[in-house]
């Protein structure tokens, strides 16, 4: 009975906390939602035959100046008409209430098709405080990452049914926007599907020849987007990934005459990421077909690790895959406790004068360097239990 009530109450402060983040964002339209009013003018400018990817004409679209822009291909730029068609007000709520449609449907995709409803209720607190608050940050900003994270969900269980068309072409509608996760139609090697490196042969060509439909028909808007791209340099808690972090700390070592090759960070970050491709291959291969699911959640820790750019929101991919981690694969004697240190985003002293510097390290990289965490350890416990099982059948 006490164990009712206590995941009752759990479920209830979940469920006051979202409404109370809705009902403010809600009744805040000139506070929050930027990135959505950076789409919704780009694509006013579009319809206008102005270019979305320069401030100017976005600007002379809203009517006044924004301080973000729309960074995805002009493959996307049509996409942008379902909201346009109506004025901004609407369009906001219009928008805040699908991204609440997104956010349930991943809950029930989570729980009940990944997690076969063996789900805690501590699994859903963990969900909105879960690396600083992922899904928050996107609710607040109006992302389009919710959608994404739907989209990527929706693909896997495709392929844990053995649907690789569903897959490939879920994975493909996603990539058009952040164009990255295309990368996960690798999961297709590491399954048994027949045809399987004709679909990915079939899939990343496709997705090449959408891309390059779209800079036939806008090739300056594919140039200003690409620019935009390459000009992009977010660091700390806003883009918490390993590339910002090298770049940060040889910055850091400069500022201390300390000075190093320029293309030092850039050699270290390959280093890095063939080191976590090679890693993942060898643990993946040891996954058993019955174990996909922990198949995709190990690439998920991957991709995170080794994207250029991963930002405090796209940590809603992580949500799933560290908890699964943390409670059947690391299994740490307290799930409590691991949960609530990954809870954690604020900030502590350090002793001998590093508390500023460190602090800023370790509190701005906190999501990367616990993701870093969880896939060392649930690298090695696949690899340990993979080791013991094929002893005990040698023994027989």
């Amino acid at each position: 009975m006490r164990k009712l009530w206590s995941n009752l109450f759990i479920i209830a402060l979940v469920a006051l906390y979202i409404i109370a983040v809705v009902a403010y964002v809600a009744v805040n339209a000139d506070q929050f939602q930027w990135d959505f009013k950076a789409y919704y003018y780009a694509g006013h400018a579009y319809e206008l035959g102005l270019d979305p990817y320069l401030h100017g004409a976005v600007a002379e679209a809203a009517g006044e100046e924004l301080g973000y822009f729309y960074a995805y291909s002009p493959a996307t730029l049509p996409l942008l008409r379902l909201f346009t068609s109506v004025d901004f007000k609407p369009a906001y709520f219009l928008y805040l209430i699908f991204k609440l449609l997104a956010l349930g449907s991943l809950f029930y995709l989570w729980s009940v098709k990944f997690m076969s409803s063996e789900v805690d209720p501590l699994f859903f607190l963990f969900c909105f405080f879960g690396f600083g608050g992922a899904i928050y940050i996107d609710l607040v900003s109006g992302n389009i990452s919710l959608f994404e994270q739907l989209g990527l969900w929706l693909a896997f269980y495709a392929l844990l049914k053995h649907r690789p068309t569903m897959f490939c072409a879920l994975v493909i509608l996603v990539s058009l926007f952040k164009l990255t996760p295309i990368l996960f139609l690798v999961l297709l090697i590491f399954t048994r599907e027949r045809g399987r490196y004709r679909y990915l042969l079939v899939s990343g060509v496709s997705f090449l020849i959408l891309q390059g439909l779209a800079y036939l028909r806008h090739p300056l808007f594919f140039e200003h987007f690409l620019n935009i791209g390459w000009k992009l340099d977010e660091r700390g808690s806003q883009n918490p990934s390993i590339l910002a972090l090298l770049r940060d700390g040889f910055e850091f070592l400069e500022q201390r005459n300390i000075f190093m090759p320029a293309f030092l960070p850039i050699a270290i970050y390959l280093a890095f990421c063939v080191a976590i491709v090679l890693v993942t291959w060898f643990v993946v291969k040891r996954v058993k077909e019955i174990e996909r699911p922990l198949m995709i959640f190990l690439i998920c820790l991957a991709y995170a690790l080794i994207m250029p750019r991963f930002k405090d929101y796209s940590y809603v991919l992580l949500l799933l895959p560290a908890y699964y981690m943390i409670w059947k694969v690391i299994k740490i004697p307290s799930l409590y406790l691991m949960v609530a240190i990954l809870m954690v985003a604020s900030n502590f002293p350090l002793p001998f004068g590093l508390s500023a510097p460190i602090s800023a390290f370790i509190w701005g990289y906190y999501p990367l360097l616990t993701t870093f965490a969880i896939w060392v350890l649930a690298s090695y416990a696949i690899v340990k239990k993979e080791k013991i099982r094929t002893q005990a059948v040698l023994i027989q």
